[in-house]
């Protein structure tokens, strides 16, 4: 790691990438985008440990390999080398977007951001959590701010579903404000986000495939 600058000294890192071609020294593409990522010279370790462990679990989710350079057009495209990973359309557009997320909440604590606010939808969707996946990846990721989900919570089992996956919070307001009863709405907002709070605490069992008996058979008369 590096070492420690001396007081009143300041360092950041910054890692460039393009995009496209520049047109040297003779073709130039449509597009040409320039890009860094830029952080903290004392974040850097914790910031690509992070990213790696995002990569162990796209792994384990889709087969993707660890080391396997990512190029977002040819992989959304499924041309090769990712063609023969046979990783859905839809699966394919939910790792780009997970990614990006993740990025982008690494930056913010970098910043100093106080929170992180994901969208669960569109605003005003009403849509609910359209990315289980993505609220995990942060929760597990982001544990130095509180997580709170910013859009899509439609109704109270919306906002449950986000407490169950670990958000500090819901912020809502389409929900409650447009529903048939905003009143009552609250309510149940309000129970449901409790509920899910106090069931992510609990810890729910793990899913199964097969059946498997829990009552105990000591005991029994048969």
């Amino acid at each position: 790691p590096f070492p420690r600058l001396e007081s009143g000294s300041d360092m950041h890192l910054a890692y460039f990438d393009e995009s496209g071609d520049d047109g040297f020294p003779s073709y130039s593409s449509p597009l040409f985008v320039l890009t860094a990522l830029y952080l903290h010279y004392l974040n850097w370790k914790a910031t690509l440990e992070q990213i790696h462990d995002f990569r162990r679990r796209l792994r384990s989710a889709a087969g993707l390999p660890v080391r396997l350079e990512m190029h977002t057009r040819q992989f959304l495209l499924g041309k090769r080398p990712y063609r023969d990973l046979l990783i859905g359309e839809a699966d394919r557009a939910q790792v780009i977007d997970t990614f990006c997320d993740l990025v982008a909440a690494l930056r913010l604590l970098d910043a100093g951001a106080a929170a992180v606010m994901p969208l669960g939808a569109p605003i005003g969707s009403g849509m609910g959590i359209q990315n289980v996946a993505n609220m995990r990846i942060l929760r597990e990721r982001i544990t130095q701010v509180p997580l709170i989900v910013d859009a899509g919570v439609g109704t109270a089992s919306d906002a449950t579903v986000a407490m169950e996956l670990g958000a500090d919070g819901v912020l809502m307001n389409t929900g409650i404000a447009q529903a048939q009863d905003p009143e009552a709405m609250a309510r149940a907002m309000n129970h449901a986000v409790q509920a899910g709070r106090l069931a992510y605490r609990a810890g729910r069992i793990p899913k199964k495939l097969y059946a498997t008996a829990s009552s105990p058979l000591e005991g029994v008369s048969r």
